[in-house]
């Protein structure tokens, strides 16, 4: 769950930095109004992104009062919980490794060797310190949310701090019809999974219904080609992850065509993750005959989403019409 939310969140902060307006604060402006947060997480040589989306919407939040901006702030500061967390495990070279002890010495050799090993105590305290400042800022958030009935906030209590009364508060705003976005409708089809699964597959159609033609996509190649990362690769696009999602609740429940269509729906947005599905094996051997037929569906299918038009109802009329 934790990832799923990674590539919805990689593109929201990227807009956040590269956002091209006449009301976009400098970040140096921005340190200035929010001069305290600036200085528990200080600048780095790396988690500079991270630390400039955070620093901006603290801005946009605490200045300009747009209190819309709390969920992409907590969610920004988790990606720098993270990369300052692996800043904060780096193991600097020892200095008597990098200036060996000699027999005769240079007062300037061991002025170096000292300089040296006061550096990387400080930049390793730096980095220990922005770790635990950027805990300590999202635990404030935790706290000062605590109780907001918008939907996303609702969400995050229960996702990360197991809060099971937000949860309560977001399965009533589902069912009273009073939840929208595709983003939301996946997250309450993963709520559903442990504690409701029949609203599994409709919750996922839903999601469809709602997604945007312009994140429907493929995938590129990966930009790391030995290793394929869903946050780097997928850029938020998260028809990936609903189509995985019903390729394995179809097969689980036996509904083998249904599956392969949305397997191929994997394979026509060039999903490498789609090569370790057993249906696309599993039809190819046993149920060729029925690959024609069912190849068009997902077709029909493709469209639908890249135009915008996917219905429900017209989905179950498609594939209930299989001989």
């Amino acid at each position: 769950m934790y990832q799923i939310k990674k590539t919805i969140i990689s593109l929201l902060c990227l807009t956040c930095l590269t956002a091209c307006n006449d009301d976009e604060v400098k970040l140096a402006e921005a340190c200035e109004a929010v001069r305290g947060l600036c200085e528990e997480i200080v600048s780095d040589s790396a988690c500079k992104n991270e630390r400039n989306s955070v620093i901006l919407n603290e801005y946009d939040i605490r200045v300009r009062r747009n209190r819309s901006k709390i969920y992409q702030q907590m969610l920004a500061l988790e990606d720098l919980k993270e990369c300052t967390y692996k800043q904060s495990l780096i193991q600097y070279v020892p200095a008597e490794m990098k200036f060996p002890i000699e027999t005769r010495e240079t007062q300037e050799r061991i002025n170096k060797r000292n300089e040296y090993r006061r550096s990387i105590a400080e930049r390793k305290r730096m980095k220990v310190d922005n770790y635990h400042n950027t805990l300590n800022k999202i635990e404030r958030y935790n706290q000062e949310t605590a109780g907001f009935l918008t939907p996303h906030l609702l969400y995050w209590h229960w996702s990360r701090l197991h809060d099971k009364v937000a949860l309560g508060h977001l399965i009533e705003l589902d069912e009273e019809g009073r939840l929208s976005g595709y983003d939301m409708m996946f997250f309450m089809s993963m709520a559903y999974a442990s504690i409701d699964p029949e609203k599994v597959e409709p919750t996922l159609l839903r999601s469809l219904e709602q997604y945007p033609p312009i994140r429907y996509t493929e995938m590129a190649p990966p930009k790391e080609p030995t290793r394929y990362n869903p946050y780097i690769d997928e850029e938020g696009r998260l028809h990936y992850s609903i189509f995985r999602h019903l390729t394995q609740l179809y097969f689980s429940k036996k509904e083998y065509d249904k599956s392969y269509i949305f397997a191929r729906l994997l394979e026509m947005n060039n999903d490498e993750a789609v090569d370790d599905f057993v249906i696309l094996g599993y039809m190819k051997n046993q149920r060729r005959e029925r690959l024609g037929e069912l190849d068009q569906i997902s077709e029909t299918i493709d469209s639908w989403v890249k135009d915008g038009k996917f219905r429900t109802l017209k989905y179950e009329k498609l594939v209930d019409s299989l001989s």
